[in-house]
């Protein structure tokens, strides 16, 4: 009997320590469970396969934010006709809605025939479609995880 309270004892700890190293992610912005792979299907599912205008900014390099939102507003400057497909996804929610609202500081433009797909967590949907409702785009907001 005392062997399967040691093994029960351990493996409480161990789901608390786990639990806590969770709680611990989730308020950083880190999504605690991200698979990069997982993460483009669901983003590529949303683009017509005929469509040949994709951008997709993953940001998991470890740039700035400052830098991340210079590489969507040049993959809004390039895009002479106005009509693309952009995929936003990374590891960081916090980051990734950041980058959003230093986009939407310098962005003046509406871009009507734009669909914007962002991959993020359920808390954050309303706050990007409310901060991304100026550029006039179509706004696909991918639940992940």
């Amino acid at each position: 009997m005392i062997t399967i309270t040691r093994r029960l004892i351990v493996a409480m700890a161990l789901l608390t320590l786990s639990a806590c190293n969770q709680a611990e992610t989730q308020t950083r912005g880190v999504q605690p469970v991200y698979d990069q792979h997982t993460a483009f299907v669901l983003v590529a599912q949303d683009v017509p396969a005929k469509h040949s205008d994709y951008y997709l900014y993953d940001f998991s390099a470890g740039l700035t934010v400052t830098e991340n939102a210079e590489e969507i507003l040049q993959g809004l400057r390039d895009n002479p006709l106005q009509t693309a497909y952009m995929g936003v996804i990374g590891p960081d929610a916090e980051h990734n809605l950041a980058v959003i609202k230093k986009v939407m500081q310098e962005q003046v433009k509406t871009y009507p025939n734009l669909t914007l797909i962002y991959l993020g967590p359920a808390q954050y949907e309303q706050d990007v479609r409310a901060l991304l409702k100026p550029l006039n785009a179509t706004i696909r907001y991918v639940v992940y995880p």
